[in-house]
C-alpha cells in the first residue's frame, strides 16, 4: 500500500508526543485541525487516533474541558467588544456557544423543557361518554 509508511510515520510522530500532550492541547481549547498541523500530521490520521475506542472517553473529557475554556474565552471577546465590531464579536462568541453546546451538552447545550401535552378533544369526548352513561342510569 502505497501511503501505510506516511500513515506509519505519522503515526510515530504522534506517539512521539504521547496522548496526555496531545489531551491536555485539546482540553485547552485548540482545534485539531491546529495541533495535527503543529506536529506535522494530517487530521485524519490524529482523529482516528484519538477516536480510537482505547482514547474514545478521554477525548470526550478532554473535549467537555475545552468547552469551559470556550465559554470563558467566549466571554472575555464579548467584553473586550467594541460598538464598531460587535458584529464579528457575536460571530465569535457564538461559534465558541455553539462549539461548547456539542462538546459539554449538560452544561452548556440548550436545556429541553418540560413538554406537556393536553388534549382537549380527548377531555371533551370523555366527558360525553360519562355523560351518555349517567343518563342511561336514570
Amino acid at each position: 500500500m502505497a501511503g501505510q509508511p506516511k500513515t506509519n510515520a505519522m503515526l510515530a510522530k504522534i506517539d512521539a508526543l504521547g496522548g496526555d500532550a496531545l489531551l491536555s492541547r485539546i482540553a485547552g481549547g485548540e482545534p485539531l485541525k491546529a495541533v495535527a498541523e503543529s506536529i506535522g500530521v494530517s487530521r485524519q490520521v490524529l482523529s482516528g487516533v484519538l477516536n480510537s475506542e482505547q482514547n474514545r472517553e478521554a477525548l470526550r473529557r478532554a473535549r467537555e474541558q475545552a468547552a469551559h475554556a470556550l465559554a470563558e474565552e467566549a466571554l472575555s471577546i464579548s467584553d473586550a467588544a467594541k460598538p464598531q465590531d460587535v458584529q464579528v464579536a457575536k460571530l465569535r462568541t457564538d461559534t465558541r456557544r455553539w462549539l461548547a453546546s456539542k462538546w459539554a451538552p449538560r452544561e452548556y447545550g440548550d436545556q429541553a423543557g418540560v413538554n406537556v401535552n393536553i388534549s382537549f378533544a380527548s377531555l371533551h369526548l370523555d366527558a360525553l361518554r360519562k355523560r351518555d352513561d349517567t343518563s342511561h342510569e336514570r
